[in-house]
Parts: structure tokens; C-alpha cells; sequence
């Protein structure tokens, strides 16, 4: 009679344990595939995109060359996800040589100091071929250009006309080849007829509550740059 009870008792405490032990099993399944979401939700969904507002004229110091493409990229300085963009304006400027010049607009707040923009970033840029780096106080030019996320690009073919808008990224923070990088390489060589897009994957340059729906909203027609 009390064997039975034991066993009884035994096995109850088995089943309990069995249970616990799949319970657990479970528990660290859905643990890891949440991880694995939210991991692969950073990486590959883009940021907002806004659109440069038609006319849009750049501040002066932008010095659009009149021979060549300009290539102009919105980026925070403290963004580890534009590392990226840069190695892809390398390789550009690797395949298609003086084929164009960039200009990397940064932002930073409007009472920093100049230390504060002096990254990695930042000497990466000034680094690039026909290169210069732009520091913009308050963001006043990136937010009037509609750039939300670091690592937005646009480029101007040598008539100031805007032949491309988006990212140069496959996904935040990866290299390789990408759908804007295939764009912008294809209209500075001569194969690109109309202009295009892609999503930008990076950090929002500035809170996206700052802009407003006339900035950040889409908008008919090309843009074009002032000469």
C-alpha cells in the first residue's frame, strides 16, 4: 500500500518536472525568436523618409562643381549605422571615378562646440575624393531638406537636376551592394533615364517630431539644385 503511494506520489512529481522542464524549453524558444525579431526588425526596416521639397536650394557652401555630379549625403556624426554609407561612397568613387564630388552635411545641436562633431565620421568624410564636410548648427539645412535618417543621399547630375533620393545600404549598418547604389552608379554612367529611390536604413538625425508635414510629406515634381 505504500509502495503504491510512493509510486504514485513519484510519479506525479516526474510529470511536474517533465512539464517544468518543457514549459522552460518553451519559454527560452519564444526568448530567442524574439531576439532574433526585434534583431532582425533593427536591421532591415528602413527609416522615415522624407523628400527634398521642389526648388530646394542648398546653402552656398554646398559649391556644386560645374563638370561633374554632386553627391550629397545627410548623416549624424555619432551614427555607427553610416560607417556603411561611407564604405559604399568608396566604392563608388573607386568604379566611377571624377565622376562626381560629395558634400556630407552633419548635424549637430545648435549649442555644441566643434568638438562635438569630431568623430570618426566626421575625419572619414573629409577623407573621401572631392570631398568636404559640412557642420550644420540646429540642422537648419537638414531639416529643411527633408533628411530624417543618417545616411540619406542625393544626387545631383552636372545640370543640378536631382537624379536620386534615398539610402546606399542593403540594411542598417551592412555593406555591400544595395538598390541605391545601383542607381546612383547607373546615372553616373550614363544609363540612369529617370529618377529614383530607396528606403534609408539608419538613426534618425533629429526627433521626428521637429518636422513638420510640409518638410517630411511627399512631394510632386524633381527637385533641382541652384547653380
Amino acid at each position: 500500500m505504500v509502495s503504491h503511494a510512493f509510486e504514485r506520489g513519484f510519479g506525479v512529481l516526474e510529470m511536474i518536472r517533465q512539464r517544468w522542464v518543457l514549459l522552460s524549453v518553451t519559454a527560452w524558444a519564444v526568448a530567442c525568436v524574439s531576439v532574433f525579431v526585434l534583431l532582425w526588425s533593427y536591421a532591415n526596416v528602413p527609416g522615415a523618409q522624407g523628400m527634398l521639397p521642389v526648388g530646394w536650394t542648398a546653402a552656398t557652401e554646398l559649391e556644386r562643381p560645374d563638370d561633374r555630379a554632386m553627391l550629397l549625403v545627410f548623416a549624424h556624426p555619432k551614427c555607427p549605422c553610416t560607417r556603411a554609407t561611407m564604405t559604399a561612397i568608396e566604392r563608388l568613387q573607386r568604379e566611377v571615378p571624377s565622376s562626381f564630388a560629395t558634400r556630407v552635411v552633419f548635424y549637430e545641436p545648435a549649442d555644441a562646440d566643434a568638438s562635438w562633431r569630431q568623430t570618426d565620421l566626421w575625419a572619414r568624410a573629409n577623407k573621401l575624393v572631392d570631398a568636404k564636410a559640412i557642420a550644420d548648427p540646429g540642422g537648419t539645412m537638414t531639416l529643411d531638406a527633408g533628411a530624417v535618417v543618417s545616411g540619406c543621399v542625393a544626387l545631383f547630375d552636372r545640370d543640378g537636376q536631382l537624379r536620386f533620393w534615398g539610402g546606399i545600404t542593403p540594411s542598417r549598418g551592412h555593406e555591400g551592394e544595395s538598390v541605391g547604389l545601383g542607381a546612383i552608379r547607373s546615372v553616373l554612367r550614363g544609363q540612369g533615364a529617370e529618377m529614383t529611390s530607396a528606403p534609408v536604413y539608419g538613426c534618425e538625425i533629429a526627433g521626428a517630431c521637429v518636422l513638420s508635414m510640409e518638410v517630411c510629406g511627399e512631394r510632386d515634381g524633381d527637385a533641382s539644385i541652384d547653380e
